[in-house]
C-alpha cells in the first residue's frame, strides 16, 4: 500500500508522552459513558461535560497533538521546544478536564473562572503547537496529510479560543449567545473533519506523494467550511452557513473517490487497515448526517432532535477519530505488536460493533439497545487501553 514510507516515518518520544496521556484521559471518557449507558444513574451536567471533554480534549485533542509532533517533526532530531510543548499541553489539558468536573457550575467548586484558567492554559498550549507546526511545514514536504493536520491544528486553536469566550459567557461577559454554537460548530466541522482525514491520508496515502489538486481541494474545504460557518453563526450570515454545507460536500464527494480503492482492496477479517477503513466509511456518514442536521434546523437548533446531535458527534468521535488514533497508537508501538496479539481482533470487532449500535440507538431513539450496546463498547475500548500501555512499555524512542 501507498503508505508504507508513512509506517517507517521516525518517531519522537513525545509521541508516546501524548498517547500515553491521552488514553489515560479516555479512561474517564469511558467509565461515565459505561455508567450514563445502564441509563440507572442521572449525572449532572458537569459530569457529563466531562465526560464530553476528557474524550475531545484528552483522547482527541492529545492525539491530534501526538500525530502533529511526529508528521511534523524533521526527522528524529532533538527539539526541546516539542518537548515543552508536548509537556505544557499534556498538563494544562490534563488540568482542564479536572477543573470541568470540579469547577462545573453546579459541581463542587463551581466557578467559572476557574473553568477560564484551564481554558485558558489549554488554549495557549495549541496556539504553541501551531506555532511550532507552521515553523516546521516551511522545513518540509508538505503532502496533503500534513496539509490537513495543519488546517485541524489552525481550526483546534479557533474553537479554542470560542471556547474560553463561552466561559468569559458564563462569567457575566457581555457576548452572544451565538458564541455558544459557533464552538462546538467549528469544533466538528474545521476541526475534527479534517484532523480524520489527515490520519486516513496519512495511512491510505503516505506522506511524500506529491500533492494532488483534488487532495489539496478535499482537505481545504472543510478547513475554510469551519471559517464560514463560526463566522455565519456569529454575524447572523445565514448564507455563510450554507456555503461550509457546500464544502463539506464537495470535501466529502473529493475524500470518497479517492479512498473508494483502498477501502475496497482491504482485508476485512484482519490487519489494522480495517480500522482506518470504517473511519472511511464513518467520515463519509458523519457529514451527510451534519449536512442534513444543519440544513434542517439552522433557524433553530433546539428543535434538533436530541439523538441526531448526540448520534452524529458520537459517530464522529468514535467511528472517525477512534479508529484512525487507534491505528496511530497501533504504528507507534508496533515493534510490540506481538503483546497481546489477541487483542486486536477484539479492539476491531468490538469497538465497532459496540459504537455502531450505540449510535443507531441514538439516531433512532431506541433507548433500550443503549444498556446493550455501551458495555460491549467501553469493556473493548478499556482492552484497547491496556492493550497499548503495555505495548508502549519499554518502546524506545526512535522509530517504531
Amino acid at each position: 500500500m501507498a503508505a508504507v514510507s508513512a509506517r517507517l516515518e521516525s518517531r519522537p518520544g513525545e509521541v508516546l508522552t501524548l498517547l500515553r496521556a491521552a488514553l489515560t484521559l479516555f479512561i474517564i471518557t469511558i467509565v461515565i459513558g459505561l455508567i450514563n449507558g445502564q441509563q440507572s444513574v442521572q449525572f449532572d451536567r458537569g459530569t457529563l461535560i466531562t465526560h464530553l471533554h476528557s474524550g475531545t480534549l484528552g483522547w482527541i485533542s492529545l492525539s491530534v497533538f501526538a500525530a502533529t509532533i511526529w508528521l511534523f517533526s524533521a526527522g528524529n532530531d532533538d527539539d526541546a521546544q516539542r518537548r515543552w510543548i508536548s509537556r505544557f499541553g499534556v498538563a494544562a489539558v490534563s488540568l482542564y478536564v479536572i477543573l470541568f468536573y470540579v469547577a462545573f457550575p453546579g459541581r463542587p467548586l463551581g466557578s467559572p473562572a476557574l473553568l477560564a484558567v484551564g481554558g485558558t492554559l489549554a488554549m495557549l498550549s495549541m496556539i504553541w503547537l501551531w506555532v511550532w507546526t507552521v515553523r516546521q511545514s516551511r522545513r518540509i514536504s508538505m503532502g496533503v496529510a500534513r496539509l490537513a493536520l495543519l488546517g485541524a491544528v489552525t481550526n483546534m486553536c479557533l474553537g479554542a479560543i470560542l471556547g474560553v469566550t463561552v466561559e468569559a459567557r458564563m462569567m457575566g461577559a457581555a457576548l452572544a449567545e451565538s458564541f455558544q454554537s459557533a464552538h462546538p460548530a467549528m469544533m466538528v466541522v474545521g476541526y475534527l473533519i479534517p484532523a480524520g482525514m489527515a490520519l486516513i491520508e496519512w495511512r491510505f496515502k503516505g506522506l511524500d506523494a506529491p500533492r494532488s489538486l483534488w487532495g489539496t481541494v478535499q482537505v481545504a474545504a472543510p478547513v475554510v467550511g469551519g471559517w464560514c460557518v463560526i463566522l455565519g453563526l456569529l454575524l447572523g450570515i445565514l448564507p455563510l452557513v450554507m456555503l461550509s454545507l457546500v464544502l463539506e460536500i464537495v470535501a466529502i464527494v473529493i475524500f470518497v473517490v479517492r479512498m473508494a480503492r483502498p477501502v475496497l482492496a482491504l482485508d476485512w477479517m484482519g490487519g489494522i487497515d480495517r480500522h482506518i477503513g470504517i473511519a472511511s466509511v464513518a467520515l463519509v456518514i458523519s457529514v451527510v448526517l451534519f449536512v442534513y442536521l444543519i440544513f434542517s434546523y439552522v433557524e433553530d437548533f433546539s428543535k434538533a432532535p436530541r439523538g441526531l446531535i448526540l448520534g452524529t458527534d458520537h459517530m464522529t468521535f468514535l467511528g472517525v477519530l477512534t479508529n484512525a488514533i487507534l491505528v496511530m497508537a497501533y504504528q507507534a508501538t508496533a515493534r510490540r505488536a506481538t503483546v497481546w496479539p489477541w487483542s486486536d481482533q477484539v479492539q476491531f470487532w468490538g469497538i465497532n460493533i459496540g459504537w455502531i449500535g450505540f449510535v443507531a440507538a441514538l439516531l433512532t431513539d431506541t433507548k433500550a439497545l443503549i444498556p446493550i450496546f455501551t458495555p460491549i463498547l467501553g469493556v473493548c475500548l478499556l482492552i484497547a487501553i491496556a492493550t497499548y500501555a503495555n505495548r508502549s512499555t519499554g518502546e524506545s524512542q526512535t522509530a517504531s
